[in-house]
């Protein structure tokens, strides 16, 4: 009893876990009964709060690291702050407009986009970002578009029916004009145009190339672009930017950080398997390199029938309340962006 108002048990309790765990968030460091009675505007007595903290305890909520200190929240505390004590907050409209300005403007090619997102999304953050373009078996040609990239390269760029776009770069051992190149672009784009991108293989070159008799030669290197890129284009590719963020951070070491991220491919099965929308912590993440570690991933529509998933990789004491929040909005505004032209 505080002031006249009654608070139960549980409610108290709630409330001295949702104080430890929002104090460490911001300091790092334990938190005694004495932050806590402060930060709870002097609700209950320290020793009523140290109690509670010893209850907390021994549920598995807390963490004391040595006999003096204060506590810290346990993976299963922030679990349970995460699902039933955290507030919801709206985004401040200050953060909003930051992140409006650090986004880019999607110009038609899918890939350069989300790259540039998943930069500025960790650079906003200040954790590690991930990006996943969803597989698309059935994805079919739309268009090849060869770009002059100097007096002998050339970037190749292959747009499916799902609007995932990949580039490669080219280099030839002799010099295409602009007519050589308009003119491959449209007999290409014509033989395989509404062609399934798993259906195109280095076979068909050989067919394609009697088109083009001696020409055939000059544009091999051509062919073997197309074909790379339509085979990226069907697959799951997650972008990584941010992995060095990680290492200002103590629950990460140099080791853990360059054995994470050493297989892609892992990350991108790890994120498959995800729901369009979750908060994962410490060994909810199966990684021995992550058993600190906070991971907020959300769902974002990459083509109509088609979708990605963006997510923020950072110790476990983000700060969920504005970073959960962030994430949901950075990945309304990609979802935006990439429908705009895709309907």
């Amino acid at each position: 009893m505080r002031g006249g108002i009654y608070i139960n048990t549980a409610d108290r309790k709630n409330h001295v876990l949702s104080s430890i765990i929002e104090l460490f968030i911001v300091t790092g460091e334990p938190v005694g009964s004495k932050a806590v009675s402060t930060y709870l505007n002097d609700m209950c007595s320290t020793a009523t709060i140290r109690n509670d903290m010893c209850d907390l305890i021994e549920r598995g909520y807390l963490i004391q690291p040595h006999t003096s200190a204060g506590r810290i929240p346990s993976a299963m505390g922030y679990r349970y702050y995460i699902d039933h004590l955290m507030p919801f907050r709206e985004l401040p409209t200050a953060i909003s407009e930051q992140i409006d300005h650090a986004l880019p403007t999607f110009r038609g090619d899918s890939e350069r986009f989300l790259s540039d997102t998943c930069k500025a999304l960790a650079k906003l953050t200040g954790c590690t970002a991930m990006i996943t373009t969803p597989a698309d078996p059935n994805a079919t040609l739309k268009r090849i578009e060869l770009i002059p990239a100097g007096r002998s390269s050339v970037m190749v760029a292959v747009l499916s029916s799902s609007g995932c776009m990949k580039c490669k770069l080219c280099h030839l051992d002799c010099e295409l004009s602009i007519e050589e190149l308009a003119r491959f672009a449209m007999v290409v784009n014509e033989r395989f145009a509404d062609l399934r991108l798993s259906h195109i293989n280095p076979a068909m070159a050989q067919t394609l190339a009697v088109s083009f008799g001696i020409m055939a030669l000059k544009f091999a290197p051509v062919f073997e672009q197309i074909f790379e890129a339509a085979r990226e284009a069907i697959c799951t590719t997650v972008q990584v930017e941010g992995q060095t963020n990680l290492l200002l951070y103590k629950e990460f070491s140099p080791a853990s950080v360059i054995e994470l991220f050493a297989n892609r491919e892992r990350l991108v099965s790890n994120l498959e398997q995800l729901g369009q929308n979750c908060v994962l912590l410490g060994n909810e993440l199966n990684d021995v390199a992550l058993q600190k570690a906070g991971l907020i991933v959300e769902g974002y529509r990459f083509s109509p029938a088609l979708m990605g998933k963006i997510a923020v990789l950072g110790p476990m004491k983000m700060n969920y309340v504005t970073m959960i929040p962030m994430v949901k909005y950075i990945a309304k505004k990609t979802e935006q962006a990439l429908g705009s032209t895709l309907l």
